[in-house]
């Protein structure tokens, strides 16, 4: 294996990890929001 193939799949793997850690921070702060959504009406209401 060369060199250059190896430092390809280095960054490929580098490229996944940061995708899929983004998303799951995206999906994160999305859940936290619907959360906070469907909480604070139901404040409001009762407030």
């Amino acid at each position: 294996m060369n060199k250059s193939t190896f430092m390809l799949d280095k960054s490929k793997d580098l490229m996944q990890n940061l995708l899929r850690h983004n998303a799951e921070r995206m999906f994160y702060r999305h859940k936290m929001l619907t959360t906070m959504s469907i909480n604070a009406p139901s404040k409001k209401i009762r407030g």
